[in-house]
């Protein structure tokens, strides 16, 4: 999804005025006044010296119910503020400019302007192509606004894509490879400690593998043996068992240490589970929270004080930050140390985790956040794909096809999924993957019971 169309998409008021500052900031350094929004402003919402220019910012909560009636109103009330403060002495003002996420009518436009023409000022509008042409120039303001990010990632995947299909194509995977899964071993598997880690990330009490491995991880002096602890840890990750920040810290413990063994696979597979952790986290932050405003808004009873929504809503934002940033270092390790099955591996991860986002936004109802978060998926999945075809891996074909058809079947896309799972019970089946096929089966059995239950004449 283009930058243009992120900023379209918001409508949180205090970081759209937040963006205008940085924005107006960065491209007049010198004289852009910022104006403290906690007071009242009087109309003014910044103010540009050398063009005696006031501007007004206007973000509706939900853009999608507002009617051009509404942003009459607005520019109307903030134009006539301008004007007082005008002819009060308080400022020079000879220009009025109104800045809002999307475009604006025709006729609002000419209203606008007829307004300003009465008020003895001359009016101008400004939007998304305006403030995405500014932050493209000033590329580190993005850093700064969460959902912004999902522009680099998607221009990454895209830049490490065309990197893919260029890749010459390689030999398929030895049964040795197949064995260890995605994982690269730094050291050969017939260490008896890296043996006894690889048992535990396929032992069944899940439990008592972490346990271990846990400990192995304190205790081993190898560097070896403690990143591939971490990375069986990783691996067996549960949100309803594991604290996400000591997993998360592991992480990063386990990306720096395979750094340093110039394990650069495992470094990116690595710093890509993090982000897919933290990506889970937001969810299940932000389900919470807008749990707790829909019972606010239904019985009236306050679960949350201002301070407490303020606080959860920065924490939401700060692990959108966290795992946009994770998945952008996985990214970067994969683009600085090329290698197919990492980046496929990487790759899965990220598409995977934005599936699952667009699933729980969708859920809360925000449709064009899920399907930025779909866009992503797809992509990001289907780059994976191509990346497993030039390694002649029919296998990591399957998967990817699996978690896409997984993804989008939420999504509305109920034919194309079971096609794709077709695709898969096929490959699966000629391969002899039990595992696989069993998947795949059971959710082609989960979309049919819906459509059945959706028409039950069928």
């Amino acid at each position: 999804m283009s930058l243009d169309s992120l900023i379209r998409q918001m409508d949180n008021p205090q970081e759209f005025t937040r963006l205008c500052n940085a924005v107006l900031c960065a491209s007049h350094p010198r004289d852009f006044q910022v104006i403290d929004g906690t007071r009242a402003d009087q109309g003014n919402d910044g103010y540009l010296a050398s063009e005696k220019r006031m501007f007004a910012f206007f973000c509706p909560m939900k853009p999608e119910r507002q009617g051009d009636t509404d942003y009459v109103r607005k520019l109307k009330s903030d134009m006539a503020k301008a004007a007082a403060l005008r002819d009060e002495g308080a400022y020079e003002i000879e220009k009025w400019t109104f800045v809002t996420p999307g475009k604006l009518s025709n006729q609002v436009v000419a209203i606008m302007r007829e307004e300003a023409k009465n008020l003895n000022l001359e009016a101008s509008h400004i939007e998304s192509t305006y403030l995405a042409g500014a932050l493209l120039k000033h590329k580190h303001l993005i850093d700064d606004f969460p959902q912004l990010m999902y522009f680099d990632i998607g221009e990454r995947i895209e830049e490490i894509h065309a990197a893919v299909t260029a890749a010459p194509t390689q030999k398929s995977w030895s049964e040795e490879d197949r064995e260890a899964g995605y994982k690269t071993d730094p050291v050969p598997s017939n260490d008896p400690d890296i043996s006894r880690v690889l048992e535990l990330r396929s032992c069944e009490d899940k439990k008592k593998a972490k346990a271990e491995l846990r400990a192995i991880y304190s205790i081993s002096r190898s560097p070896a043996v403690r990143v591939n602890a971490v990375a069986s840890l990783a691996d067996l990750f549960d949100p309803r068992e594991d604290d996400i920040e000591e997993v998360v810290m592991l992480c990063d413990d386990g990306a720096r240490i395979a750094c340093d063994i110039e394990e650069h696979s495992l470094q990116a597979w690595l710093k890509a589970m993090k982000g897919s952790i933290l990506s889970l986290a937001f969810s299940l932050k932000n389900a919470r929270t807008a749990l707790n405003i829909r019972i606010e808004n239904e019985t009236g009873d306050q679960l949350l004080s201002r301070e407490q929504r303020y606080v959860s809503i920065q924490q939401i934002l700060s692990l959108e930050k966290r795992f946009l940033n994770a998945f952008d270092e996985a990214i970067q390790v994969c683009t600085e140390y090329p290698d197919l099955r990492c980046t496929a591996s990487v790759l899965t991860i990220i598409g995977t985790a934005a599936g699952s986002r667009s699933v729980h936004l969708r859920d809360l109802g925000a449709h064009e956040r899920a399907t930025g978060d779909m866009i992503i998926c797809r992509r990001a999945l289907l780059a994976a794909k191509d990346a497993y075809e030039r390694l002649e891996d029919d296998k990591g074909v399957a998967i990817v096809l699996h978690n896409l058809a997984n993804q989008i079947r939420f999504a509305g896309h109920i034919d194309e999924a079971l096609l794709l799972l077709e695709e898969v019970i096929t490959i699966a089946s000629r391969l002899n993957e039990p595992s696989i096929l069993q998947k795949a089966e059971y959710v082609r059995a989960r979309i049919r019971d819906r459509g059945n239950l959706d028409n039950p004449s069928a």
